[in-house]
C-alpha cells in the first residue's frame, strides 16, 4: 500500500466518498486537489488534461475559505467550526469523462455580477480578483447559486 505524505495523511479522513465536509483551512487545499486529480486519472483522464481542472478547483476552494469564511467571521466566532462542502460527480462514458464539482461555504454569499472586471485598466495591477475569470476560461461552465455561496464547476474530458 502506498504511503501518504504527512500532509496528505492529516486530511485523508475528510476526502472519502463523493461528498466532502472540509475544515475551512487553506492547508487542506493541496490534499483535496491531489485526491481529485487521482480520481480523474483513475477514470481515464490524461495527466495533462487533469491540470486544466486543478487551478479552477483550487480557486473555488480558496474563494470559499477566504471570502466565504475568513472575511465573514463574526467577533468571537472560531474558524475551526466552519466547513467547506464539496460534492464530486465523475461520470465515465465511452470516450469521455464528465466532471461536476460543487463547492459551498457557510457564508452569506456574493453577487458574481458585481465582481470588478480584472481586465479593466484600474484592476490590471491588483494582486487578486482573477479567480472567477480564470475558472470561466478553463472550464465548460461555472455557475453560482442565487445566494452566491455555492459554485458549480463543469468540465468534459475526452478520453481514449
Amino acid at each position: 500500500m502506498e504511503k501518504l505524505p504527512k500532509q496528505e495523511k492529516q486530511w485523508a479522513e475528510y476526502l472519502i466518498g463523493d461528498t466532502w465536509e472540509l475544515p475551512a483551512d487553506h492547508d487542506v487545499i493541496d490534499s483535496a486537489e491531489n485526491e481529485l486529480s487521482r480520481r480523474l486519472v483513475e477514470a481515464g483522464v490524461s495527466e495533462s488534461e487533469v491540470l486544466t481542472i486543478q487551478m479552477p478547483f483550487r480557486e473555488a476552494l480558496i474563494n470559499a475559505i477566504k471570502h466565504g469564511t475568513e472575511e465573514q467571521l463574526q467577533p468571537g466566532e472560531d474558524i475551526k467550526t466552519k466547513r467547506i462542502f464539496v460534492s464530486l460527480n465523475i461520470k465515465k462514458e465511452k470516450n469521455s469523462v464528465e466532471l461536476n464539482i460543487v463547492v459551498r461555504d457557510q457564508g452569506k454569499g456574493f453577487d458574481p455580477n458585481n465582481v470588478p472586471n480584472p481586465l479593466a485598466e484600474e484592476n490590471i495591477l491588483k494582486g487578486s480578483g482573477r479567480g472567477i475569470l480564470l475558472m470561466r476560461s478553463m472550464l465548460d461552465s461555472v455557475d453560482f447559486n442565487d445566494a452566491g455561496n455555492e459554485v458549480t464547476l463543469r468540465k468534459r474530458f475526452e478520453t481514449q
